[in-house]
């Protein structure tokens, strides 16, 4: 938000941060795509065995995974609203946790690339932007950081059908691009994929290893279900080399599916993307697998993200490896 901003009245009575009507409609939607693709799979009921259920500590995300599943399981005995989801997270449970605010070894490495020429030279291609931005918005902006921020709020705006200022429309799709070019630099290196999504990763191959060998409790657990953020979908994608550069529209979601051919005796992992609440999940190939991608072969390949101690990697001041 800007301190001009003409719509701040309406961000106001909404509550800054907060789910908006359209939003709580979308999410449920995307619950219902969900049960779509799962509906032979899934249980008809809700059961916190079957479906682990986590969310960052916001309103909007815990009201995000509630309503998805409000859209998942559609039955009567599901309607107490009694979901069990966890988000006032373990002190050492940082799967979901933005990685800017307790990595340190991430933070510098993105200010080793920023201090580099090619970096510098590109930023400064966009200095009339920000100079432009700053003006009208009477708050000082002079980076592709500052452009990913700005951009989410005239997003939000335009998916509300509110009407931008002309200087606003004029630099939106700058502003778009930049936004993407931020995702683009902070998985940039594979070391920012391993201090970034890599964590998220390493929980999922975690978690699928255990199923295959029958060792995951509760075993009848089929689902985890996480609601987060844009980033947290792009991060996992640009981690296993399948993110085309984009901006995630509200409601998108990544699922990674694990697959047991019986005859074979193998396991396979199938990741998908949902690019809107009520789109079809599209397929994503993870070139360096193959198609069917053994998870064998997929933990070798994406071996050199998944960080082995990640407190002592992000040179943190508290214990921040993942939780069992």
């Amino acid at each position: 938000m800007y301190p001009n901003n003409p719509h701040i009245n309406f961000w106001k009575n909404i509550g800054f941060g907060e789910l908006t009507r359209i939003g709580k409609e979308e999410s449920m939607q995307l619950g219902k795509t969900l049960r779509n693709r799962y509906q032979f799979f899934l249980s008809e009921d809700y059961n916190s065995e079957e479906v682990m259920t986590k969310s960052t500590d916001y309103n909007r995300t815990r009201q995000t995974a509630s309503l998805v599943l409000d859209g998942l399981f559609v039955s009567t005995k599901t309607n107490n609203k009694s979901y069990i989801i966890n988000y006032k997270e373990h002190p050492t449970d940082f799967v979901l946790r933005g990685v800017f605010l307790y990595c340190k070894s991430f933070r510098n490495e993105v200010k080793r690339l920023q201090n580099t020429i090619e970096y510098q030279n590109l930023e400064s291609q966009y200095k009339h932007i920000f100079d432009l931005i700053t003006k009208k918005t009477t708050r000082k902006y002079s980076s592709i950081l500052d452009a990913f921020f700005l951009f989410q709020v005239f997003y939000s705006e335009k998916y509300m059908n509110l009407t931008l200022p002309v200087w606003a429309e004029q630099v939106y799709e700058t502003l778009h691009k930049l936004a993407v070019l931020e995702c683009y630099i902070e998985n940039y290196t594979t070391k920012l994929k391993r201090l970034n999504g890599g964590r998220m990763l390493k929980t999922v191959l975690k978690n699928m290893k255990k199923k295959s060998k029958n060792a995951l409790i509760p075993h009848n657990r089929k689902m985890f279900l996480y609601s987060a953020h844009d980033v947290n979908v792009i991060n996992i994608l640009a981690t296993m080399n399948v993110f085309t550069p984009h901006f995630p529209n509200y409601n998108a979601a990544t699922l990674i599916e694990l697959h047991h051919n019986v005859t074979l005796g193998k396991h396979y992992v199938k990741v998908f993307y949902i690019s809107r609440f009520n789109a079809e999940p599209t397929e994503l190939i993870i070139n360096e697998c193959g198609n069917p991608c053994e998870l064998n072969n997929l933990e070798e390949i994406m071996y050199q993200y998944l960080p082995v101690n990640y407190t002592q990697e992000c040179e943190a001041d508290v214990p921040i490896d993942d939780v069992d």
